[in-house]
């Protein structure tokens, strides 16, 4: 996706190296994060988006799942083939999250979500709530563009010292 669009943009703009350039050097930054991924059992993450009776989540066809994957994550519902989607309480509390990601939007700010997780009686026992193990995911850094390799990297810092 967001490599194929980068070069499709080079060439409409005929800026076909520098878009090779910048390609390459996000390549580079995802695999120097995917290298440093703690080994082992990926950690189950939840990805928080909104959602107060059903929360509203992301399956596998967004960057937020390849952002956690990479990582050393592992999306709690990667098994959806879906891009973004609601589910049930149920299904979240099942898993067991061990981090919840928040995905941070400005529609409602991320502190307002996570008191929400802490006093609700669906998600206050997780392990992740517990632990207070969030990680907040601005919304630029989520959605196709460049900025999903900041993203990216700061979840691999966020994740190595997790599990360190």
């Amino acid at each position: 996706g967001l490599y194929t669009d980068l070069e499709r943009l080079g060439q409409i703009f005929q800026v076909e190296e520098k878009a090779e350039k910048v390609v390459a050097d996000l390549k580079k930054r995802e695999a120097a994060v995917a290298e440093q991924a703690p080994k082992g059992r990926p950690v189950p993450v939840f990805l928080y988006d909104s959602g107060t009776d059903q929360p509203f989540t992301a399956g596998n066809q967004v960057p937020p799942n390849d952002i956690i994957k990479t990582a050393g994550g592992k999306n709690i519902f990667d098994g959806l083939e879906e891009r973004w989607t609601q589910v049930n309480w149920e299904a979240v509390t099942q898993a067991e999250p061990e981090v919840i990601m928040i995905f941070d939007y400005g529609d409602q700010p991320a502190e307002k979500k996570i008191e929400f997780l802490k006093k609700s009686p669906h998600t206050k026992e997780l392990p992740a709530v517990k632990k207070n193990n969030f990680f907040i995911l601005d919304y630029n850094e989520g959605i196709s563009s460049p900025r999903n390799i900041d993203g990216l990297e700061k979840f691999g810092k966020y994740l190595r010292e997790l599990t360190s």
